[in-house]
């Protein structure tokens, strides 16, 4: 005795071809909807964690710029400026190691960095292998022009200083260290001089 066996449903099966070039074609139709129509509807992408200056604050053309001559910087090298407010106690100090502990984790590359504080009045210890700057009318107008640039006025911070004595780039004293390291690194990377 031979049963009825049920026959296999062929509109079943002519979806899953539809399906699988759906599930190819969807994604790209949506990158190209994002890339080429639209791009402002995709969110940008910053790989910088610190603030970018924009423009630049021209240290050589300014006041400060005067005080920072004692930072000396070749081209591909880079000044990571601490600048505060007030007697540089034991919060500045611990910055400034802190900066010169970032220095040291970037190894060989680390040479080209140099590490500076701008200050009010002079450190309550010595600072190590950093340049010491005391200068109050210096670090008044660094502030007050990375404000300008920024929108955020900062009696404490950390600026990016590149060769040619413009500040590109500025952290709270809060950032993380990791932070300052990562941009650092791709700033030293993109600068190499072969």
């Amino acid at each position: 005795m031979i049963e009825n066996l049920p026959t296999p449903t062929h509109s079943r099966n002519r979806w899953v071809p539809l399906a699988v070039l759906a599930a190819f074609v969807a994604p790209i139709l949506a990158a190209w909807w994002f890339a080429i129509l639209h791009p402002e509807a995709a969110p940008p992408r910053q790989l910088n964690h610190g603030e970018l200056i924009q423009p630049p604050v021209d240290l050589s053309s300014i006041v400060a710029g005067a005080a920072l001559a004692k930072l000396e910087l070749a081209p591909a090298e880079w000044g990571l400026v601490y600048f505060g407010a007030g007697p540089c106690a034991q919060e500045c100090v611990s910055q400034v190691e802190l900066l010169a502990t970032i220095r040291g984790l970037l190894g060989a590359q680390g040479a080209r960095v140099h590490v500076a504080a701008l200050i009010d009045s002079p450190p309550s210890t010595t600072l190590g292998p950093t340049v010491t700057i005391v200068d109050r009318g210096a670090r008044d107008l660094l502030a007050r022009e990375t404000a300008t640039r920024s929108g955020v006025m900062r009696e404490n911070g950390i600026v990016i200083v590149d060769s040619q004595r413009l500040a590109m780039m500025i952290f709270p004293v809060n950032a993380p260290p990791a932070h300052i390291k990562e941009d650092l690194k791709r700033l030293l990377r993109g600068s190499a001089i072969n």
